[in-house]
């Protein structure tokens, strides 16, 4: 037997026989398990900009294999490699700048050319793939032309560069590109003549685009060449410790970065930095080039230098003065980036900290040999550089904004910071009146002693040691920019407004760092492997030279501030982007969450921090604007009310959403779950969001759980585009009195805040206008103010949808009585499961769709109402369970990710086809198959197997337990082949007997239904952490991330909590016969929409055009479709009718707003078919004068026949024909005379034909076919002699029978001369009688 689907009493074949399953790509598999229908979704619908499609609605920019990003110069889709723990920036951020005004900003927008950028990270996951050395070569950056210099980077090969960066791992790569989520240009919609050939999902298509500004370059292994004026005595290579300069002596990343400019002045000759300008001449720079790249390429030499065996000794060029157009940050992770700009100059791309990998060369403590006794030196011909990770706390500066090139701004430190010393560091080993701080080898005695930009200070007698003087080395820390200014306004003097001046503060808070827990003797030693979470916060105005600490580390006892990393940090401008730039004069710094450590264990914190920053810049009050005025730590306040510009105390940190623990207590936190690794985004205000500043929460983890939710949060509740504030608010959602009282919203919940056009709802006033909505939802139908329902993405589906929701029928407004819709009106919503189903329901432990889904046989048996014999009390929910669960099955089909094949034959590959057989009965793959998909709906081609049928009419070859408990079974004809298979009406399941099978299912497809038709499904990133995220051409962007350590994004999402409004620009008229039926629409959403329309019959309330999907420019014409006229004869004709019209944008989104503007009340008329009604009289024209030409033709016929009969009568006048005294018929005669004629004239015509085609071959005859022809000439002609005399003797015979019969014939004339009187005199008097009888009947 075989189990069918059965829908209103039909049966039909289902899915089930076949077991239908897709062929996908393998590369796609895991994200479509993971991506297509996830499991707990939580946030806004979502557009996906870039990366694999992870969604039906619109095609993402796919990039090429994810192992070929480093091949960026040559591949035609690139991108970034999936990763995590990167860094992004906007470079020309668009967001207006509260130091300007409205036409500043305006003319600013104008000229900006805004970049997304992503640099480094981690992309481990690439160690799977194999890359050939050659394949992982890295050309020249994006955009280098002819003259620039080429900025190769180096392999770890020795001598080798231009090579890869690294395949997996960490990554100093720079990628940009210039998306316009938000606008027309992001957005691409296939011409209207392409609509039908391509798949639904691919109409809108995304026109990001990601391009690689730098490959990313490490430093070469070894030195290229040994420089005798610098190596001195160690170019023999007798200490390894101190080599450089020597050709094959071990490089680290301290020497390739060393003619760094910051490094000059601690340089004990500089001139080993001073490039020789003829090493940027063409040749040089080509022989240098062939060097790296090809083994027989020799470096330059000096031939005006010194000589030894006339070979010159001294390179031409220096490699460390070439390498600094090289010199970039190491590969990392966990690093930040930063825009920031000093006083009135443009801004600059920052990058700072994070772990790295750099080539180090080992320390000598770290080489064999005893703790007390002399150390055991190595054999200086051994290389002693390794490849090492370590945390970075430099800084790096791109003056181009595109990560092109770098300069190095401040090197950073390779020992803590001062308090971290103190805190982790002193010990007082052996001898207790004396202190010891860090390591034997940090001992020094001025700040030469000590590397890159620490000190040396001494924190406790008698030594002095080397210390960070800004924050120490670390990872995952959190930054942020404050733009600072003053401005002076117009005086009203004439003196107009003046900008005095502007910089931007770049704040650094919290992160992990490393820190040493032994000591050896009297110095902490050991390797610094442990983690630690630091609270401290820092401050620098020159673009991270100098750094002042505002927060100290370890006073959580004083601030309740726990230290944390992998948080998040925001720069709120408060108060709200006021209309006069010199409000209030504060900005705030807001920190959430984080993972931190209490009591040595790792735990997760939901808290969230604030505290006030100046908004003009701190040399205002030191009155040092005209002059260098880097922050000092004068700077930072200490006592309340001294008048200093930075907050420094304790209690200037403020918990927005917690309590402090009291006696031991747990502390309080916001509404979401604790967690790190999340990102918090800034919207700020403008005409988008009604100058409503939020906050945006995303994504991060815990120790168990990668989060997919999306959190946002407000200073305020909504407000009108006049700038007042709602009067009723969904309850849920209303801000408190008070300072910070607002609740955080979860999105797809019933409060979460959406933006939509709010029309004049509730609104009598004919004046009223349409107004833009950003809030959650408020009022009730009959208030005064406009009525907006709660949250409508709250019923998009997906896997977590709750059972309730399944048990609803959507459908759309009742029309009005009236023409048009006063109104809006919303979909309604009709409960067909009782809250008892539902308890009886979740009594199963059936919560969600997913749940159902998942559901066993017996589970839906005991809902239907079966059970074992023994249990009385059963559940009565019914078949109901069945119509819910395949309305699942059908929102999963609809909702699942299908993948669009990307070239013909795809689907082919072998990867790509996927064989799947059902047990117990397993068939060979050529037995049964069949094809599936392909069409506009569903493009995704493969080989599907599935169960055979079995033979016998029993349950042999049918495993019951597969059985969802509704499906219908069918069975075979047994014995009889030929026999129809029929449905079973009952089955025995194992334990409970008989189970009857329902005779009915609702199909969720049926036209009649029109379930599916409002189902809209979620559309997000899903769950992930460590992703990077920016505020973008006014739309929120995710990028990359990961969800555990082999899962890996490369994809960009953006947000979108605008619901479209779809508005009718033309429409036909009423009651009037039109030749088109054409409706014209638009949408108010920025970036490219689809559109559905459909047409419903007013008086029958029933579909007569289901939703259908169009274009702008297409637009609907509905003639064809309701003319019921022929020819059309498609329609149901004239009647009134209702259509509905919506939008759906990128994101997924559906409009859910009716009213006048997208629905319109008409009276169709089936417009008389002129055309044809025209052409059938033109026609009927022409038949009459063909009929008339025809008549003319006959009549003209017979008297050319009457004339002919004439003419013999006179030809063969008083003779027979055959010479016999029979009657001649003179009719006959000329019509086989006539005949004759014809004959001979078509004779006539095919001899010509013949001849034509015979043509040149009878004349080109040979000549024994022409004596041939005469011969039968001559015969012929002695025939006709023959003839000749035959003829004589005939007509001699002739004449004497003529004498003969011409006699006999006179005789019969004069025999019947008096007869034939009599005949004519009665002919005579017949016709004078007719002549009477006619003259009487007129």
């Amino acid at each position: 037997m075989r189990r069918t689907s059965r829908f209103n009493g039909a049966a039909s074949l289902s899915g089930s026989e076949t077991n239908e399953r897709k062929g996908t790509m393998s590369s796609l598999l895991f994200f479509l398990l993971l991506s297509s229908f996830p499991a707990n979704v939580l946030s806004a619908n979502w557009a996906q900009l870039a990366g694999i499609r992870a969604q039906n609605v619109a095609k993402p920019y796919i990039p090429q294999d994810n192992h070929l990003y480093q091949r960026a110069d040559e591949a035609e889709y690139p991108m970034w490699s999936a990763r995590w723990g990167h860094a992004s920036a906007v470079y020309n951020s668009s967001v207006p700048r509260n130091d300007l005004t409205i036409d500043e900003n305006s003319k600013r927008l104008l000229t900006l050319s805004s970049r997304l950028l992503v640099m480094g990270g981690d992309d481990r996951i690439l160690d799977n793939y194999i890359i050939k050395e050659e394949n992982a070569k890295v050309g020249v950056p994006d955009g280098w032309q002819e003259g620039d210099h080429k900025g190769y980077g180096a392999t770890q090969a020795d001598g080798v560069r231009g090579g890869k960066t690294a395949h997996g791992s960490f990554l100093n790569d720079v990628w940009y590109s210039n998306p316009k989520p938000g606008s027309e240009d992001g957005w691409n919609v296939v011409p209207d003549s392409s609509l039908g050939s391509v798949d639904r999902s691919e109409v809108i298509q995304s026109q990001m685009a990601w391009r690689q500004s730098n490959p990313g370059r490490i430093n070469p292994a070894t030195w290229p060449v040994t420089d005798p004026r610098y190596c001195g005595d160690k170019c023999t290579l007798t200490n390894h410790a101190e080599r450089a300069h020597v050709a094959g002596a071990p490089l680290s990343y301290r020497d390739w970065i060393m003619c760094q400019p910051v490094f000059r002045d601690t340089l004990e000759d500089p001139s080993v930095c001073e490039l020789n300008p003829v090493c940027l001449e063409p040749n040089v720079a080509a022989d240098i080039q062939e060097f790296y790249t090809s083994e027989r390429g020799v470096w330059p030499m000096d031939d005006e230098g010194p000589e030894v065996g006339g070979m010159p000794v001294n390179p031409l060029c220096k490699p460390q003065a070439l390498w600094v157009f090289d010199n970039m940050w190491s590969p990392r992770r966990g690093h930040k980036a930063v825009v920031a700009g000093e006083d009135k100059k443009p801004d600059l791309l920052y990058v700072m900290g994070g772990r790295a990998r750099e080539t180090m060369r080992i320390a000598d403590d770290r080489m064999v040999g005893g703790i007390i006794g002399p150390r055991v030196k190595t054999e200086p011909d051994r290389i002693t550089t390794r490849e090492e990770t370590v945390l970075k706390n430099d800084v790096w500066v791109s003056p181009d904004g595109l990560g092109a090139s770098w300069e190095l701004v401040n090197p950073g430190c390779e020992v803590p910071q001062e308090d971290v010393l103190a805190q982790f560091e002193v010990w007082s080993g052996y001898n207790t009146a004396d202190k010891h701080v860090g390591q034997l080898s940090q001992k020094c005695e001025t700040n030469d002693d000590c590397y890159g930009s620490a000190i040396c200070k001494q924190i406790e007698p008698p030594h002095s040691v080397c210390v960070c003087p800004m924050w120490s080395p670390r990872e995952n820390h959190a930054v942020a920019v404050q733009h600072v200014f003053k401005v002076t306004p117009e005086d009203g003097n004439g003196t107009p407004r003046s900008l005095d001046i502007s910089e931007d503060y770049i704040y650094v808070v919290g992160g992990f760092i490393n820190r040493r827990n032994s000591f050896c003797g009297s110095f902490a030693c050991g390797t610094n492997v442990y983690r630690h979470y630091m609270d401290d916060a820092w401050v620098s105005n020159n673009g991270g030279k100098d750094w002042v600490q505002f927060k100290d580390a370890f006073d959580t006892r004083a601030s309740y501030f726990q230290g944390r990393g992998a948080h998040a940090v925001a720069l709120i401008s408060h108060p709200l982007i006021p209309k006069d730039p010199l409000g209030e004069k504060f900005d705030q710094l807001w920190v959430f969450g984080g993972e931190t450590e209490i009591n040595e264990k790792t735990e997760y914190l939901n808290d969230v921090w604030r505290i006030e920053l100046p908004r003009e810049p701190c040399c205002i009050k030191n009155g040092d604007c005209n002059i260098d005025h880097p922050l000092t730590i004068d700077d930072v306040s200490n006592v309340q009310g001294d008048g200093k510009c930075l907050p420094g105390r304790a209690e200037d940190w403020k918990n927005v959403t917690s309590v402090p623990p009291l006696d031991g207590g747990e502390w309080s936190g916001a509404d979401w779950p604790k967690r790190s690794g999340h990102n918090v985004i800034v919207e700020p205000p403008d005409g988008n969001n009604n100058d409503v500043q939020r906050m945006v929460l995303v994504g991060g983890n815990d120790a168990e759980t990668v989060f997919d939710d999306v959190w946002t949060w407000g200073f305020e509740n909504p407000k009108n585009e006049k700038g007042e504030l709602y009067m009723d608010v969904f309850p849920d959602s209303v801000c408190e009195e008070g300072e910070y009282t607002c609740r955080w919203e979860q999105d797809y919940k019933p409060g979460q805040w959406y933006k939509t056009n709010s029309g004049s709802s509730g609104i009598r006033d004919e004046d009223a206008v349409e107004e833009f909505y950003y809030g959650p939802g408020n009022g009730s139908p009959g208030d005064v103010n406009p009525y907006m329902p709660t949250t409508p993405q709250q019923y998009y589906f997906y896997a977590g949808t709750e059972i309730e929701a399944l048990g609803v029928r959507v459908k759309l407004p009742e029309p009005p009585t009236d023409k048009n819709f006063d109104e809006a009106k919303y979909a309604l919503r009709y409960p067909e499961l009782s809250d008892d189903d539902i308890a009886q329901i979740q009594s199963k432990g059936i919560y969600t769709l997913q749940d159902l889904l998942d559901a066993e046989t017996k589970d839906i048996l005991n809902l239907r109402g079966f059970d074992f014999p023994q249990v009385e009390e059963r559940l009565t929910v019914g078949d109901k369970i069945c119509d819910v669960l395949y309305l699942a099955k059908a929102i999963q089909k609809k909702c699942t990710v299908r993948q669009v094949q990307r070239y013909d034959m795809e689907h082919q590959l072998p990867q790509n086809v996927n064989p799947v057989f059902d047990n117990p009965s397993l068939v060979t793959p050529d037995a049964h198959f069949q094809w599936v998909g392909g069409g506009r709906e569903s493009n995704s081609h493969g080989k599907v197997y599935g169960k055979a049928a079995d033979d016998g009419g029993d349950d042999d070859g049918f495993d019951i337990f597969s059985w969802d408990g509704c499906e219908a079974i069918m069975e075979e004809g047994g014995d009889d082949d030929a026999a129809a298979p029929a449905a079973l009406e009952e089955v025995d399941f194992p334990g409970y007997g008989l189970v009857t099978i329902p005779t009915s299912i609702r199909d969720p497809t049926n036209r009649e239904t029109n379930d599916m038709e409002e189902i809209k499904c979620r559309q997000n990133p899903g769950a992930r952490t460590m992703a990077a995220a920016e505020f973008f051409g006014q739309e929120v962007l995710l990028m990359g991330g990961k969800r555990d350590h082999k899962t890996f994004f490369r994809d960009v999402w953006s947000r979108d909590d605008h619901l479209p409004t779809a508005t009718l620009k033309s429409k036909p008229l009423s009651e009037v016969r039109l030749s088109e039926v054409l409706f014209e629409f638009d949408t108010d959403t920025a970036g490219a929409s689809l559109f559905e329309y459909k047409v419903v019959d007013s008086e029958e309330k029933r579909d007569v055009i289901p939703w259908t999907l169009t274009t702008r420019t297409l637009g609907a014409d509905v003639l064809e479709l309701l003319d019921l006229n022929w020819p059309m004869m498609t329609g149901p004709g004239s009647g009134e009718y209702l259509f509905y019209l919506r939008a759906i944008d990128p994101a997924g989104n559906v409009g859910f707003q009716y009213k006048v503007d997208n629905v319109y009340k008409w009276t169709f008329l089936s417009p008389h078919p002129w055309g044809w009604i025209i052409g059938g009289i033109c026609l009927g024209v022409m038949m009459l004068f063909g009929l008339y030409m025809e008549y003319r033709r006959r009549k003209k016929k017979k008297a050319m026949e009457r004339y002919a009969i004439k003419r013999m009568r006179r030809k063969f006048k008083g003779q027979a024909k055959g010479g016999d005294d029979k009657k001649a018929d003179w009719r006959q005669l000329a019509a086989e005379d006539g005949d004759d004629k014809k004959k001979k004239k078509k004779r006539k015509k095919k001899d010509k034909k013949k001849k034509k085609k015979k043509g040149l071959k009878e004349r080109t005859k040979d000549k024994d076919k022409s004596k041939k022809k005469d011969k039968k000439k001559k015969k012929k002609k002695k025939k006709d002699k023959d003839g000749k005399s035959k003829d004589k003797d005939k007509k001699r015979k002739d004449k004497e029978k003529k004498k003969k019969s011409g006699k006999e014939a006179d005789k019969e004339r004069k025999k019947g001369g008096a007869s034939s009187k009599e005949k004519d005199y009665e002919k005579k008097k017949s016709g004078k009688e007719a002549d009477k009888e006619r003259k009487k009947q007129k």
